[in-house]
């Protein structure tokens, strides 16, 4: 039974076994099982104190005044604990009666939901404000006179653009014995129809003319330079400015041999928008420059000289070392040896020293 209403902190249960057979009361007074007597005193009283046989329902259990509201202990006023000491009744919790009250600490709850809830909506919502902040001021400068949607375009295109790692293909024939003149016709046809032939830089020139692109450490590599005539494009900034002379437009073209097999990574930025990629080279790459009308290179005459030849005269008229490797450039019908130890030597196209 209990002598407080359901809004009670405490509950008595009183255990049937407390009555003797007769009815009595374990303390020796006779108390009717029927109503509600003071099992203490023997007194009755539906909703009497069961310690001090008092009948106020809402009385102390513990033997205090009447007021609903008083300390369980026994004091008026704040809740304390048994001991005396002020209790925080919010965050405790009454069990069964047993004959003393049982305080339970019930710490306060965390609102792990709302915390979560916070962190998804900074984690995905900030990355998108600052995403837009950039974009759409960037759209507008793209757009232009076009309108929103041609900026878009514009956007994807250049993305696009700049994700796409540039053409490469093998070499033909050994790498490890790469003969940089006979490659020269493979690099014109990778650089496309109207490519004119401008120059080239070959390194690590063995003495038989060869080069070995598959040695890492070597750093060996061909580089053939073209330019191809092109319309003046769209976007061409007006004449006198940004490279602009007037003249006619051409495209840089380079076609690079060099360590097939490497791993590459580029980064490009364009009107702002900067992308990096990363790629496999093949062992001839081609890659593209911006149309210019003031290209810093001409066209040349297509090489004809041999580079074993070149170096049989370096050998022979200038010590140079047999097992050694050169660099040869070409520009404009002129040849351009050179070695670490001090040599340089020139040559015209019909392989005729001119200087040193």
């Amino acid at each position: 039974m209990s002598p407080n209403d359901d809004n009670s902190d405490y509950q008595f249960d009183f255990n049937d076994d407390m009555a003797g057979s007769d009815g009595t009361s374990p303390v020796g007074d006779s108390w009717n099982r029927g109503a509600s007597q003071n099992p203490i005193s023997g007194s009755g009283g539906a909703s009497q104190n069961p310690i001090s046989g008092t009948s106020n329902r809402s009385q102390n259990p513990i033997g205090g005044s009447s007021n609903r509201s008083q300390n369980p202990i026994g004091g008026t006023g704040r809740a304390t604990d048994p001991f005396g000491n002020p209790i925080n009744q919010s965050s405790y919790q009454a069990y069964a009666y047993t004959g003393t009250p049982i305080m339970v600490n019930q710490p306060p709850k965390t609102r792990w939901g709302c915390i979560v809830w916070l962190i998804i909506l900074v984690s995905c919502g900030l990355p998108l404000v600052i995403t837009a902040a950039v974009t759409v001021p960037m759209l507008g400068n793209l757009s232009g006179e076009g309108g929103f949607l041609e900026g878009i375009n514009e956007l994807i295109s250049q993305v696009t653009e700049g994700l796409s790692p540039p053409y490469s293909e093998a070499v033909v024939g050994d790498a490890a014995n790469f003969n940089p003149l006979t490659g020269l016709a493979q690099a014109q046809r990778i650089a496309g129809d109207g490519a004119q032939f401008t120059e080239f830089s070959f390194t690590n020139v063995r003495s038989d003319g060869t080069m070995d692109l598959t040695d890492r450490n070597q750093n060996a590599y061909a580089e053939y330079s073209f330019l191809r005539p092109i319309p003046e494009p769209a976007d061409a900034p007006p004449v006198g400015s940004a490279g602009n002379s007037g003249g006619q437009w051409y495209q840089p073209i380079t076609v690079r041999a060099y360590e097939p097999g490497q791993f590459r990574s580029r980064r490009t930025t364009s009107n702002g928008i900067s992308t990096s990629i990363q790629y496999t080279n093949q062992g001839m790459e081609l890659n593209l420059a911006d149309p210019t009308t003031r290209p810093s290179e001409s066209v040349s005459p297509l090489p004809v000289c041999d580079m074993a030849v070149m170096w049989a005269e370096a050998i022979s008229d200038f010590d140079a070392p047999a097992n050694g490797v050169a660099t040869i450039r070409y520009e404009g019908g002129e040849y351009q040896f050179s070695m670490s130890t001090g040599i340089n030597i020139r040559f015209t196209d019909g392989c005729k020293v001119v200087g040193r």
